[in-house]
């Protein structure tokens, strides 16, 4: 795609802002320790409709053409500046490794790979196939999630920017993430310069 940014933004991996992140990593802690494990599970499932039905008529042009949302929260700077086909490339890529991690820690087996944001980033090229592989890939993780209703809440992993997570927490930042992105598609796609986001063709 080879289109720059408006402005410049900070690399990837550089994290939330200090203040940001001194508000979120509690608040969020707190919700994915306390808050009922079913009611995470429908935020996924209301996420995901939401943003297969934002891109369900994508006409390529607009899929493939990159728009800078305001700051959001949960979001790096590095990543305002994305596609709807990105923006659902880095869903598939992180909803298969943090389906992974909690698996893994539910079974009680050790993770070596560490974490980092900048490993996660989509590729600018990306393209149409990527409604479809985010529709399929995010039917298996649920899939195989369904059978956890019971948490091991002692065996963690970190994460860069909340510390060590629980399998429980995982899950939890697996919903949170999805809705941030699904905010992100509303605003790309409510961009003015994109026309008719439902054209199709």
């Amino acid at each position: 795609m080879g289109m720059e940014p408006p402005i410049k933004l900070e690399k990837p991996g550089a994290g939330l802002p200090g203040r940001r992140l001194m508000v979120m990593k509690p608040l969020f802690r707190l919700a994915a320790r306390s808050l009922p494990t079913e009611m995470f599970r429908r935020l996924y499932a209301e996420e995901r409709e939401k943003i297969l039905r934002l891109c369900a008529e994508l006409s390529e042009e607009v899929g493939r053409r990159p728009v800078l949302v305001p700051q959001l929260n949960g979001l790096e700077d590095s990543s305002r500046y994305w596609s709807p086909f990105m923006c659902l490339q880095h869903l598939s890529i992180v909803d298969a490794g943090l389906s992974g991690f909690i698996l893994a820690l539910e079974a009680g087996e050790k993770i070596d790979h560490v974490v980092r944001t900048e490993d996660v980033k989509p590729e600018e090229d990306a393209g149409p196939i990527e409604v479809r592989k985010f529709e399929v890939g995010t039917r298996r993780t649920s899939a195989r999630l369904a059978p956890l209703t019971q948490f091991n809440q002692v065996r963690s992993y970190a994460h860069p920017w909340f510390g060590p997570l629980s399998a429980r927490q995982w899950f939890a930042l697996r919903a949170v993430h999805l809705r941030i992105h699904r905010k992100q598609l509303e605003m790309i796609l409510s961009e003015p310069s994109l026309g008719n986001v439902h054209a199709g063709g």
